[in-house]
């Protein structure tokens, strides 16, 4: 799970280094939509 939220943070950087606050909302975004996959998957 780490090393997701860094890949995709690295990945957010990258894209979007002059819009810091929409990387990291996409990001959160992003992680929201992982986490609740993840839950649905396990369950």
């Amino acid at each position: 799970m780490e090393a997701a939220i860094r890949a995709l943070d690295n990945d957010s950087r990258v894209l979007l280094v002059s819009e810091d606050s929409i990387a990291r909302e996409v990001l959160r975004q992003t992680l929201m939509v992982h986490l609740i996959e993840g839950e649905a998957e396990v369950h």
